[in-house]
């Protein structure tokens, strides 16, 4: 079952810094959902699993990222 999704605007100046960042080499709506996933998984709003969901990578190195960004995979999993 697909996502529903919605356009939004972000500034340009954001995504010259996540450019730089450690998601920058991916493709610039991946590292913003990506980077949301993230934020909302550290918030412990959504558990790991989910936030792999959303942001469209497999739940393993979608871990390993969270790893090498020093955020530990396990911290908020409630699945």
């Amino acid at each position: 079952d697909a996502m529903t999704t919605r356009k939004i605007d972000v500034p340009e100046d954001l995504l010259a810094l996540l450019q730089r960042s450690r998601l920058g080499s991916r493709p610039e709506a991946d590292q913003v959902r990506m980077a949301l996933a993230i934020h909302l998984f550290q918030q412990g709003t959504i558990s790991v699993g989910r936030a792999a969901e959303f942001a469209g990578e497999p739940r393993a190195p979608f871990e390993l990222l969270l790893g090498e960004m020093g955020v530990p995979p396990g911290r908020y999993d409630v699945e």
